[in-house]
């Protein structure tokens, strides 16, 4: 599955993907996800926006279909910048 992240600061916006492999996931089981901007137009879309916020969902792929999560709010402090 994909994972869709979202930083902004107000109107300003910056956005990455990852993604979850789910093969050997069980149902009781979490898995981490790390959404990254670590070089090139990427982190300097970070820099420039200084953001405050970041959500992130996720997204179910089968074929030429997507089903898109809601988005979660990700608590201030749980991610660095």
């Amino acid at each position: 599955m994909e994972v869709l992240c979202e930083a902004a600061n107000g109107t300003r916006v910056t956005r990455a993907k990852s993604y979850i492999i789910l093969n050997d996931l069980r149902p009781d089981e979490r898995e981490g996800v790390l959404c990254g901007w670590f070089s090139g137009k990427e982190s300097a879309e970070w820099n420039d926006i200084e953001p405050n916020s970041f959500r992130m969902r996720l997204v179910g792929i089968a074929g030429r279909d997507s089903v898109f999560g809601p988005w979660a709010m990700v608590p201030a402090g749980a991610y660095r910048r």
